[in-house]
């Protein structure tokens, strides 16, 4: 055997020998991987049958569009979720959420009928959904 060969050889044996005394240490890393699969493939279960429930309501969802105007809430963010309710149920569906809606003021005609600006407060924004996923 040729020196290079034999190098090689005394390598594996080294290797070999260090593997003997993993016994338990290999028998306990193949229980935690398995472990680790079962975990894994409970995991993948409980997605595929989240995905299969919304599939299913996917099959009576449409999505509508129109202008329906949001309610501000107590804190004066813009409350769409009415809206779009609003918005679906006027089309025949029972409930909806908004997917899309416009943000703009609303300055009455006459500020710039009279060649004026608006006075700050005169022209208030207003939220209106555009586009609703109804169900």
């Amino acid at each position: 055997m040729d020196e290079a060969g034999a190098g090689m050889r005394k390598s594996f044996d080294n290797t070999w020998r260090g593997m003997g005394g993993l016994g338990d240490s290999a028998g306990s890393a193949a229980k935690g991987t398995a472990d680790v699969a079962a975990t894994m493939a409970k995991g993948a279960a409980d997605a595929t049958r989240g995905t299969v429930d919304v599939l299913g309501r996917l099959g009576s969802t449409r999505i509508v569009n129109g202008r329906e105007r949001c309610a501000i809430a107590p804190n004066g963010a813009p409350d769409c979720r009415v809206a779009a309710d609003e918005m679906c149920k006027a089309k025949g569906f029972t409930s909806g959420s908004s997917l899309d809606y416009q943000t703009a003021e609303n300055c009455p005609a006459q500020a710039y009928l009279n060649g004026r600006k608006p006075l700050p407060g005169e022209c208030p924004i207003e939220h209106v959904v555009t586009k609703a996923m109804c169900q």
